[in-house]
């Protein structure tokens, strides 16, 4: 499974380097502790609000990590279509 390919990966390289923002690296050691503190949503699907930030990407290993179906939306759409989105789910 691609979840537990991800998680070998990153356990395999803790202190190295995995993202770069905003003049700031953070290890993969830093992706593993955010999929720790969602690892509770094992199989579930999530609606994720996103902007360009280290907490976004960080979600996503999460949910890559944790088996979580995520469903990504930018808050500049219509109220409607997020409304529409989130029904779906």
């Amino acid at each position: 499974m691609i979840s537990h390919k991800i998680k070998n990966s990153a356990n395999n390289n803790l202190n190295e380097n995995a993202v770069f923002y905003q003049e700031h690296f953070y290890t993969y050691k830093d992706l593993i502790s955010v999929s720790e503190k969602l690892s509770w949503l094992h199989g579930k699907k999530i609606v994720i609000a996103y902007d360009k930030s280290w907490e976004f990407v960080s979600i996503i290993f999460a949910c890559f990590s944790n088996q979580i179906t995520f469903i990504p939306v930018s808050l500049s759409h219509p109220d409607y279509r997020l409304a529409n989105i989130i029904q779906d789910c």
